[in-house]
Formats: structure tokens, C-alpha cells, sequence
């Protein structure tokens, strides 16, 4: 089981009925997290000295420290702000889309395409297989800096 999410435009936010969080035992969050649940300002395999602040998503060193194959380290984010939209850019961005989603191997296969609609987006397809074909797609508009499910809004529930 894990939190029920749904994207707001400024960030997944956790989803409320009845003044619980909901969760969900779906598969389409599992993306959702991988991209853009880690934090974008540094990666757990990073080298970090003692006593300096850690830049990495805090629960992979706390709760996922023993298991670097499971960790969140959002590293496709991180590159959409750093990589060109270009066609070099595009097949850079695939593969590091492709490396956030590796942790499902053995649970999940995957496979991630992107493309660029236009020069200031991204349009990334996940299709995650696990006895059915589930597909999700993100826009990345980096004109309004938000991120649109395949439908051109905000919900991916």
C-alpha cells in the first residue's frame, strides 16, 4: 500500500476522503514518486561529510539505507532543469528517465519514452507492465514550470 497522490500542478499532493489519507495499492503512483519524490539537490550516492546537511531525499538514508536499489533520488527532475531540449538532450533524458524507474525491476518491467511536442516541452510516457499494460503520461511545460497528466490537467488519479 502507499499514499493515494494526485498531481496539483505545484507537486503531488496527498489525497483526502472523509478526513483520512487515502491509499492506494495501484501501480501508477510508482512513477509518479520516482521522478519527482527524491530531491532534486543532490543524490543519496553522493559523498557527504559528517556533520554537513544532506541534500538527498531524507527517507533513503533513514529507511532505505541497506537497499540503494529502492531509493528515490528524483534524477530525471533534476535533469530536466539542467539538460537542453534538444534531440542529444531528449535521448539523455529517456535513459535517466528510464534509470528512475529501475528500482521496479523484479517487481515490474518498464519502459519509459520521451519526446518534445514543442521547445519548451516534454511529453514522457511510462508503460509499466505487472500482469497488464498500465501507461501514464507527463507533460513537463517548462513555459509555466508544471506538470500535466496526459489530458493536459493536473489530476492523475
Amino acid at each position: 500500500m502507499d499514499v493515494k497522490l494526485k498531481e496539483t500542478g505545484s507537486g503531488g499532493d496527498l489525497v483526502f476522503e472523509g478526513g483520512d489519507i487515502q491509499l492506494t495499492s495501484e501501480i501508477y503512483n510508482q512513477p509518479y514518486l520516482a521522478r519527482f519524490g527524491g530531491n532534486t539537490e543532490a543524490s543519496t550516492d553522493d559523498e557527504f561529510s559528517d556533520g554537513q546537511e544532506r541534500g538527498d531525499y531524507w527517507a533513503n538514508e533513514l529507511l532505505l539505507s541497506n537497499c540503494p536499489n529502492e531509493q528515490f533520488n528524483s534524477k530525471f527532475e533534476k535533469a530536466l532543469n539542467e539538460i537542453p531540449l534538444s534531440s542529444s538532450g531528449r535521448i539523455k533524458l529517456e535513459r535517466i528517465a528510464g534509470e528512475d524507474l529501475d528500482y521496479l525491476d523484479g517487481f515490474a518491467d518498464h519502459k519509459s519514452s520521451l519526446v518534445i511536442p514543442t521547445m519548451d516541452k516534454v511529453r514522457l510516457k511510462d508503460t509499466v507492465y505487472k500482469g497488464d499494460n498500465t501507461s501514464f503520461s507527463y507533460i513537463w511545460d517548462d513555459a509555466q514550470d508544471e506538470i500535466l497528466d496526459d489530458d493536459n490537467t493536473t489530476d492523475t488519479e
